[in-house]
């Protein structure tokens, strides 16, 4: 916005001072596929904000926030559970989403925690939009894909805990890789985004699984440019360009899968993650038993699979 300076005239022997003039310059055009964009985020963020704190883990992750607050460090044991014995073996992983989330809770109360799920809802769904829009180059198709996302995560994403920052992690990665089909950019912001998503969830391993599906499905198109009825020089172009791709995607990889070491627990992070699920204490909690596909959550994600398909085959024609 530029403002132009007080000036002058002389009018009939009279001077009279012209007020500034305030020159706003072009802005941009909301065509319908931005407007639809622009919808979904604000749809994301308000029904973000009618979720309520329900009695989940929620509260078990803010005690441990505190815990870590108070003692300034992570507990080598469970300090909840005196039953077990003091050498038990304690993994605790999102230590630092329960710190963010127990500092939020003790400045802003239950509303700050209201307001951060909200954002983060908005965020993940803003940057899903994002990694759709680069792919397709549409913003339209990308308010489409941020709406199916928003109804079909809504058992999800309605409850507040650590995977939302792990489903943020994702939607970035997302982003890269698309990205990183035009610019080298990514490659200097995805080690820091893989060391916080450590530190935040243990769900980084999608994000390097991301990465190592963009690096297959590159190979397979390499060679599958070898027999193509086209010009050789189009044909030594292409090949240039996904060499240059697969390089980024296995620097990216690579590097992220060395950074996210930058935890408490340095590389014994890796067995702890992967190991997670050998945990028998998960047979007793609903969320980790089969999926039945009678059930809501069933028929959702049959109906993403079915979606991702549609997607896929779009993409390829």
């Amino acid at each position: 916005m530029a403002v132009k300076p007080r000036t002058v005239r002389t009018i009939r022997d009279k001077e009279v001072e012209l007020r500034p003039v305030v020159s706003l310059g072009r802005l941009p055009v909301l065509d319908a596929g931005r407007t639809a964009a622009i919808v979904v985020v604000l749809a994301a963020w308000f029904v973000g904000s009618l979720f309520p704190l329900n009695h989940t883990d929620l509260w078990g992750h803010l005690a441990f926030g505190r815990w870590i607050v108070e003692h300034g460090r992570l507990p080598h044991a469970d300090p909840f559970r005196s039953f077990l014995p003091p050498d038990a073996p304690f993994a605790n992983i999102p230590w630092l989403a329960q710190v963010a989330g127990y500092v939020t809770y003790d400045l802003f109360g239950p509303m700050g925690l209201r307001a951060g799920h909200a954002f983060l809802v908005a965020l993940i769904t803003a940057l899903l939009m994002g990694a759709v829009r680069a792919a397709k180059g549409r913003w339209g198709v990308a308010a489409a894909a941020g709406g199916a996302f928003l109804f079909m995560s809504l058992p999800v994403i309605g409850t507040i805990r650590p995977q939302l920052f792990g489903m943020v992690g994702a939607a970035a990665t997302l982003v890269a890789v698309e990205s990183l089909r035009r610019s080298s950019k990514p490659l200097f912001w995805l080690p820091p985004l893989f060391a916080l998503w450590a530190n935040l969830h243990g769900s980084f391993p999608i994000g390097l699984g991301m990465l190592g599906a963009a690096w297959c499905a590159e190979v397979v198109a390499w060679f599958a440019s070898r027999g193509a009825n086209a010009k050789p020089r189009s044909i030594r172009e292409a090949r240039v360009k996904r060499t240059v791709l697969l390089r980024r995607y296995t620097l990216a990889g690579i590097v992220g899968a060395a950074v996210v070491c930058c935890h408490p627990m340095g590389v014994h992070l890796w067995p702890a993650v992967l190991g997670f699920g050998q945990n028998r204490n998960l047979a007793a909690i609903a969320e980790w038993q089969p999926l039945s596909p009678a059930s809501f959550s069933g028929v959702v994600f049959a109906g993403s699979l079915v979606l991702t398909a549609v997607s896929v085959f779009a993409v390829a024609a």
